[in-house]
């Protein structure tokens, strides 16, 4: 083989450029000019060899067309992944972040958890504290239901908001707490002695539900809502009697004795629980709200008995038999002075009251009396025109009526209405001297 075409046939790589020139340098001219012609035919004899190869590997070609276009798909769908991957990179690691963070609560929800379980006996007995404060409560163990109370409330305050188990125990305590209230204030409705008031006054200082002002406004609604309960019971349920005098002059003796004892007992208790009515005068006026509280109360019973008192006592004005007064005004000016020992005197108001009732009384009883007596001597001179008329019953039953209204004032006459008496009787002997003249 010649040296040149084997240098020319071999690697690249391994033979030096200058080696070919130095070889031509160094033949002679016949060489150089054979070399055109070797070249050319070298190269026939390659595209031949070429051809060869081609029509001989035909298959493999074709093959190696489809696998390179398929390299070149994967290489674009690579590329194409690879894009992808850097754009989601970002998010990936922000995604491994919140794993982080969540595999660290996760951790800590399972640490505490653990420590719940080890807790699990003194926990049950924290949970158990709304029942055993409601147990308390139903059975009136008061005390240690305010003391489960504060140490729950201690207990809780040593910890942050976020522990929702204390939160939720504090709201169970509260709503405990508004049940205790309302069991205590329907105790303080009903029939209460003085020391067990004192109590049920202490337990909701200790709740501290109220201010000051509205624990005074509480004991006195709900003292009001038993007084009423003794009320309506007196008066509300009383069967007819069998006359009408009867059942009113009853129940007005009623009602007088039910205020008379039981608002005394009202507020000797609240005089006994807050007790800063008795100090003296420079003290009453830090207290000025308090005093007007108790006082605002009494003006709205006294003038809701005074009420009472003016219905049926305007119900008796009417009533044609004898009214025996005298019982119901002696109840009544005992309650006046019972009144005053607390310092709400009502007998002032009992004195106007009682004397419109008697010169309304007085005036009807004379006026029916006077009207029945002229409306009777049209029958008597129609019937008899020559007998004396001093004779007749009529005038009996008209003189037996005056006397009777006088039966019912004698014992206590009240001497502001003496000139009223006198011109409704010279009124009615003007009347019926003015009949008699008609039928003489």
């Amino acid at each position: 083989m010649d040296p040149i075409h084997g240098s020319i046939n071999n690697d690249g790589n391994s033979i030096e450029m200058d080696i070919y020139y130095k070889t031509l340098c160094s033949s002679g001219l016949s060489f150089v000019a054979k070399q055109s012609q070797q070249i050319e035919q070298r190269r026939q004899t390659l595209i031949d060899n070429k051809q060869k190869i081609v029509y001989t590997n035909y298959d493999s070609f074709l093959k190696y067309s489809d696998f390179t276009k398929k390299i070149i798909d994967d290489f674009q769908t690579i590329e194409t992944c690879l894009d992808q991957l850097d754009t989601s990179i970002p998010e990936f690691k922000d995604q491994c972040q919140t794993f982080s963070t969540n595999t660290k609560q996760i951790s800590n929800r399972w640490n505490n958890v653990s420590l719940m379980l080890s807790k699990y006996p003194q926990l049950i007995e924290f949970m158990e504290i709304p029942q055993l404060l409601n147990n308390c409560i139903r059975t009136f163990y008061y005390d240690d239901a305010i003391l489960i109370c504060d140490f729950v409330t201690k207990l809780c305050s040593k910890h942050s908001k976020d522990a929702s188990i204390f939160q939720n125990m504090l709201c169970e305590v509260d709503k405990c707490k508004d049940n205790m209230v309302a069991q205590i204030l329907r105790e303080l409705s009903g029939n209460i002695l003085l020391p067990n008031c004192m109590k049920m006054i202490k337990y909701l200082r200790q709740i501290d539900r109220f201010t000051e002002d509205q624990l005074r406004i509480n004991f006195l609604t709900c003292r009001d809502v038993w007084f009423q309960y003794e009320l309506n019971r007196e008066i509300g349920n009383q069967n007819y009697c069998k006359f009408f005098q009867m059942s009113t002059l009853n129940q007005i003796n009623r009602a007088t004795e039910s205020f008379r004892v039981n608002i005394f007992d009202i507020v000797t208790q609240y005089q006994a629980i807050f007790p800063e009515m008795d100090q003296p005068d420079d003290s009453q006026s830090k207290n000025h709200l308090q005093s007007k509280i108790i006082n605002s109360w009494l003006l709205v019973k006294i003038e809701q008995y005074l009420n009472i008192l003016l219905t049926n006592l305007s119900s008796c004005i009417s009533i044609n038999s004898i009214l025996y007064i005298d019982t119901v005004i002696e109840n009544c000016f005992y309650l006046g002075l019972s009144m005053n020992k607390i310092g709400a005197d009502i007998r002032p108001k009992l004195i106007l009251i009682f004397n419109d009732f008697f010169e309304k009384r007085f005036k009807h009883c004379v006026q029916e009396s006077t009207r029945k007596l002229c409306d009777s001597f049209g029958d008597i001179f129609v019937a008899v025109n020559n007998e004396s008329i001093e004779h007749y019953p009529i005038l009996k039953k008209y003189q037996s009526n005056l006397l009777a209204i006088f039966h019912e004032i004698h014992n206590n006459v009240p001497l502001a209405l003496i000139t009223t008496f006198v011109q409704t009787l010279n009124t009615s002997f003007e009347t019926i001297m003015m009949e008699l003249k008609s039928y003489i």
